[in-house]
């Protein structure tokens, strides 16, 4: 039975029950030009998505959101530690549209690399980073 089901822009590319390293190929093929999103489901649980990959001031910036299989529960949004919420939005690609995002809501690729693992592993996101 599938339990893992890994999406590229969309679902122009689907790979079913990924191994890690196929997961983290994907992660570092998101650029904000030619791959500007993916995401990992777990069957019966959720999805974790990220976006971006746009060069923000020499470094990548990402966006990554979870969606519980459950509607009831809502969204959850990976939040910057390092950035204190304001009004300040980042230019971020989602599926080859350019969108403003704020800014507390954009992280580095070692965060986007420790949430999919974190999930991919445990099958719930990760205590040590922060959600809202």
């Amino acid at each position: 039975m599938e339990k893992w089901t890994l999406n590229v822009e969309g679902k122009s590319e689907t790979i079913n029950n990924p191994s890690w390293e196929q997961i983290y190929q994907v992660l570092k093929r998101i650029d904000g030009e030619e791959c500007t999103q993916a995401d990992l489901t777990l069957i019966g649980t959720g999805s974790l998505m990220v976006c971006g990959g746009d060069l923000e001031e020499d470094k990548r910036i990402y966006a990554v959101e979870y969606y519980p299989e459950d509607d009831q529960l809502g969204t959850s949004q990976l939040v910057n530690p390092h950035v204190t919420p304001n009004d300040e939005y980042l230019y971020i690609t989602v599926e080859q549209i350019g969108i403003d995002f704020p800014a507390e809501y954009c992280i580095e690729f070692s965060d986007v690399v420790e949430a999919f693992k974190h999930f991919f592993e445990k099958g719930k996101l990760s205590s040590d980073l922060i959600w809202e």
